[in-house]
């Protein structure tokens, strides 16, 4: 019976990219003000858009249940940004649609996440992400989901209604239902808009899966653990510094789950 088993990748953390840094902050607050003055605001929920500090873009989850997997990740990390040498990574964040990934839901009338993509006309970050995520599969830290087609979408969740109702710096009696949002005026006045323009990319986090409390300039947000942090290329100069402080690292050991094969 057990030989109809295969274990699954236990899934502990996440790599991503933050996409905003002191610098790029401006653009993006002058970007969620002009859409909620916008015509069609009243359709987009109050904390629906995603907080600064947790713009990112995800380039896969890791099962660092030990310290020689944790050890393994940050090498390939630290070798990647070596190989990619001092280009500054770059990119645009354009448009409000879709997820780039099939499984997600295509029903726009009826939204719960929304999307922007990231644009890099160098193709630089593309391949970069790449090479990281597949230096990771192949060491055994990271797998290809079946909806994937091994390559990493360039895209940042920007509206998500589903933290509205799990938000947990809310109390239990004040947890909200998921409200869905008929999002199809919105990517038709926004598919193009841009976010955010020539963003110098700083950073790359090993964070924990999971919304935590996390302190954001002497406030209590909801956010991500970061465990490690590694500097990008580049990113050196005036106004980079980052949104969130770095946290200790910690590796949780969970119990791996099973599927049917």
């Amino acid at each position: 019976m057990l030989g109809n088993f295969k274990e699954a990748l236990n899934s502990t953390h996440f790599v991503r990219i933050p996409l905003v840094t002191r610098a790029s902050l401006p653009q993006l607050l002058k970007s969620y003000s002009r859409i909620e003055k916008g015509t069609i605001s009243g359709v987009i929920p109050k904390g629906a858009f995603t907080h600064p500090a947790n713009l990112h873009l995800s380039l896969g989850e890791l099962s660092l249940t030990t310290r020689r997997k944790f050890e393994a990740a940050l090498k390939i990390l630290r070798s990647a940004i070596a190989r990619h040498g001092d280009r500054p990574l770059t990119a645009h964040v354009v448009g409000i649609g879709n997820s780039l990934l099939s499984h997600y839901s295509r029903d726009l009338p009826r939204a719960l996440r929304l999307f922007s993509r990231l644009e890099d006309p160098t193709k630089s970050l593309q391949r970069f992400c790449q090479g990281v995520n597949s230096d990771l599969r192949d060491e055994g830290l990271m797998e290809l989901r079946p909806f994937e087609n091994g390559q990493v979408p360039l895209q940042t969740r920007v509206m998500d209604t589903r933290r509205l109702a799990r938000d947990p710096t809310m109390d239990k009696q004040h947890k909200r239902s998921k409200p869905r949002i008929d999002a199809t005026n919105i990517h038709r006045k926004y598919k193009d808009f841009v976010l955010m323009e020539d963003v110098r990319l700083q950073e790359l986090h090993i964070s924990e899966i999971g919304l935590k409390k996390v302190q954001y300039e002497d406030v209590m947000v909801a956010g991500y653990r970061n465990i490690v942090t590694v500097a990008l290329p580049g990113n050196a100069g005036d106004g980079t510094e980052p949104l969130q402080a770095k946290t200790e690292v910690r590796i949780p050991v969970r119990t791996p789950r099973y599927r049917v094969r």
